[in-house]
């Protein structure tokens, strides 16, 4: 009797020392690290430009303004500021400090204190009385449509100005204050 229980120990210890030792390889291996930081980042993509057009004088047919857009991760001690510089309504900022994402929002200020708050100065590439529209064409998703976006794409693209930020998510899917790189 004795001799089974021993035997059965033995294993049972055999059994979990390999499932130890294949759990620890598992938690090692670069692919399922790699898979994880992966799962752990969240992207913001803003462009920050495109390629300037010219009219024949070398004035810029886009691109002339600029505007603010915001990086913005709302917590409890921000919340205020991030009313006071952007049009969401309280009620919007609540449901982005429940949802705990940081996003992109236009904002009316050039500088914060906040490092939760990053902000960029982007250009307006369209004016309301745009000069020779129908000549420039426009944008959609970033691609050009018609006229010369269309025409120019490659070339257009080739001068463009992007920023990334990454915040760092922790295991509910909500961005660590304090954790973005870029």
């Amino acid at each position: 009797m004795w001799k089974r229980l021993v035997g059965i120990f033995c294993v049972i210890c055999a059994a979990f020392t390999i499932l130890y030792l294949r759990i620890g390889s598992i938690a090692t291996d670069s692919f399922y690290v790699q898979a994880g930081q992966r799962q752990s980042d969240y992207t913001l993509e803003l462009t920050i430009n495109r390629g300037f057009i010219y009219d024949h004088e070398l004035r810029p047919l886009v691109n002339q303004t600029q505007k603010h857009i915001a990086a913005i991760l709302v917590t409890q001690e921000n919340a205020e500021e991030v009313a006071e510089i952007t049009d969401l309504t309280k009620q919007e900022i609540q449901e982005r400090l429940q949802d705990g994402k940081p996003f992109l929002q236009e904002v009316h200020t050039a500088e914060s204190e906040d490092d939760n708050i990053i902000i960029f100065s982007v250009y307006n590439r369209y004016e309301e009385d745009q000069t020779a529209a129908h000549l420039i064409g426009y944008l959609s998703d970033g691609t050009g449509v018609s006229g010369l976006e269309k025409s120019y794409q490659e070339l257009l693209e080739k001068g463009k100005r992007t920023a990334k930020i990454t915040y760092t998510l922790g295991a509910m899917g909500r961005a660590i204050p304090g954790t973005l790189s870029g």
